[in-house]
């Protein structure tokens, strides 16, 4: 039988059976579910994200994290729509150690727009305080990043100075 055939043997359009035939086919990935039966309900989780987030990747991904037991509440999925609009986010949720909890401490907030020195500062110590510690680690004895440091701390302590009176 072909699609338009079972599709008005069911009842139902061509589209809606083709979305029922994805959602069966992205299911037949989630095989790490204690019960199999679930795994329509993930695949239906998965497939309320934007087509355009979901790239191979990030099913890949979602499949994987999902099988190792990293994700346990389908619920979860509805947050990958903020964590894969933000490059940062996306980033480390698609690498090895990434899940959806860290993944969005990473989601920036909207910019805002920064008006004077006061926000500006304020920026950069928010940006620096997005830096994961273990990042850190990676970076530590660099000498070229402590001479920054250095030239920034100077320029800091200038300016507080500058502005004390």
């Amino acid at each position: 039988v072909g699609r338009a055939s079972a599709a008005n043997i069911l009842g139902i359009t061509v589209r809606e059976l083709d979305k029922l035939v994805d959602v069966y086919q992205l299911s037949s990935r989630f095989t790490g579910l204690p019960e199999p039966a679930a795994a329509i309900t993930w695949a239906r989780e998965l497939n309320g994200v934007a087509k355009k987030l979901l790239t191979p990747s990030v099913v890949d991904a979602v499949a994987k994290k999902v099988n190792e037991k990293r994700i346990t509440n389908s619920k979860d999925l509805r947050k990958l729509r903020q964590i894969l609009r933000d490059p940062v986010a996306k980033r480390h949720f698609l690498s090895r150690e990434g899940d959806i909890d860290s993944s969005l401490l990473r989601v920036s907030e909207p910019e805002v727009r920064r008006t004077g020195l006061g926000d500006d500062i304020a920026g950069i110590t928010e940006a620096i305080s997005k830096y994961p510690w273990t990042e850190l680690q990676k970076l530590k004895g660099d000498p070229e990043l402590l001479k920054t440091i250095e030239r920034a701390q100077d320029v800091l302590v200038n300016l507080r100075d500058a502005l004390k009176q």
